[in-house]
């Protein structure tokens, strides 16, 4: 741009017949030497007088790149580079001067969660680990089934003998009192106390194992990233930890099908509603009216 002045400098000193305006040395009022910038200002100003360029100027060669938009009501006026503030006569050339839109105004960004989920959720997996097996196993040992016996035979049993006919269970007795019977109600008692007790209570141990292993694994696993503290033993017990890691998370997954507590509490739904009409119908004499009046020639209802 400099170059340009000058070159335009000269040809109107050639013009006016040596005559530089500005171009003399001349002194300012407080005695300093006017600066160059101003006499290329100057120059600038009445170059454009009588030479007009026929490409705009680089401001206006960027306004026009980036056009204000129209429905703004008011723009920003400031001096391009450091004319204005380096003016040593005080005056601003408008030549200087552009308008520009103010910046648009953007939406504040989202507050960040004061909570931090993966952690809420690790510590509930923790803890829920934990609970279940005291919880199993309170399960298994609660009495939450009881035998109900009416009829004129267990009430004359009853008087006579002393017989106690109710009879509270929980998972363990009923899964005892399954295979009283011996022979093939062994298998059947196996079955039926792999799906209700065992099945249940290894599962809860396994994931207390699971939550625990995290500890020396995480441990180990610091101990790895730093080099200082990195050793074959530590390398060695962490994939071994891994290792035991992984495969009881496939047995958690895996003892999840082994246990029934789902199918037992449908099972003992039907037991109460189709018991009592298939044992009432086992005997039947009309001396048991005489034994239990309210139950009729019905000997036994369980």
């Amino acid at each position: 741009v400099e170059e340009k002045l000058l070159e335009k400098k000269r040809e109107v000193e050639l013009y006016h017949g040596g005559g530089g305006g500005f171009a003399s040395n001349r002194r300012s009022g407080d005695g300093g030497l006017v600066s160059n910038e101003l006499e290329l200002r100057e120059e600038g100003r009445s170059s454009s007088l009588y030479f007009p360029s026929t490409s705009p100027p680089l401001n206006e060669a960027l306004l026009l790149d980036n056009p204000a938009p129209a429905n703004n009501g008011f723009h920003y006026r400031f001096a391009t580079g450091n004319l204005r503030t380096h003016n040593p006569c005080g005056f601003d050339d408008p030549n200087t001067y552009t308008s520009f839109a103010p910046p648009r105004p953007t939406r504040p960004p989202l507050p960040t969660p004061t909570t931090n989920l993966n952690l809420l959720k690790r510590v509930v997996q923790i803890v829920l680990s934990f609970a279940s097996l005291p919880l199993v196993y309170y399960a298994i040992t609660l009495p939450t089934m009881r035998r109900l016996v009416y009829g004129g035979g267990p009430a004359l049993l009853h008087e006579v003998l002393g017989m106690v006919w109710t009879k509270e269970y929980n998972l363990i007795a009923l899964v005892k009192t399954t295979g009283d019977a011996g022979g093939w109600d062994t298998f059947l008692m196996a079955t039926f106390g792999m799906f209700v007790v065992i099945g249940p209570i290894l599962r809860s141990i396994c994931l207390v194992l699971h939550i625990l292993l995290g500890v020396p694994l995480a441990f180990f696993g610091d101990c790895i990233e730093q080099p200082r503290r990195r050793t074959t033993v530590r390398v060695a017990l962490y994939r071994v930890t891994q290792g035991l890691k992984s495969i009881l998370l496939s047995l958690i997954d895996a003892l999840g099908s082994f246990c029934a507590w789902e199918v037992l509490i449908v099972a003992l739904i039907m037991i109460q509603l189709e018991m009592p009409s298939i044992t009432d119908t086992i005997y039947q004499d009309d001396r048991c009216l005489e034994a239990d009046p309210v139950y009729g020639r019905t000997c036994i209802e369980v």
